[in-house]
């Protein structure tokens, strides 16, 4: 899979336990996660209740073998973006991939025109003036 990843141009960190990718995320926050649900020291679905809270705009795609595809869907209710079956079909993770991180920048986007908006338009810029025209009900 990391062969793949970088033949997409994408930069790579790894770690092969719970342990390790929570260490990892004390170094540095990734633009996207990719997660087996089968670790050796515990379960990717135990890593995604800990992380989702702490990190929510980070889009994660789980990684799961056939056959336990409640536990991918249980995944997804906890904000995984995406769930990916073993073995793995790498045009539709290319895929998942690009439309995750297209999403996060789309939501990253609209959050700071949002913010900017927010100051633009708030009470203490507004300049008016009062006419009177007529009466109105509603």
């Amino acid at each position: 899979m990391r062969q793949k990843l970088e033949s997409w141009s994408y930069q790579i960190s790894e770690a092969e336990t719970l342990q390790e990718a929570r260490a990892a995320l004390q170094r540095e926050i990734p633009d996207l996660i990719t997660l087996d649900l089968k670790l050796p020291d515990g379960s990717g679905i135990d890593f995604l209740k800990q992380v989702k809270p702490l990190h929510p705009n980070i889009p994660i795609i789980v990684i799961t073998a056939f056959g336990v595809v409640d536990v991918a869907v249980q995944a997804l209710k906890l904000g995984a973006y995406d769930f990916i079956e073993k073995p793995i079909n790498f045009e539709k993770l290319e895929n998942a991939i690009r439309n995750a991180l297209e999403t996060h920048r789309l939501k990253t986007q609209f959050a700071q025109t949002s913010r900017s908006n927010q100051s633009r338009f708030a009470l203490e810029n507004i300049v008016g003036n009062q006419r009177r025209c007529g009466r109105f009900w509603s």
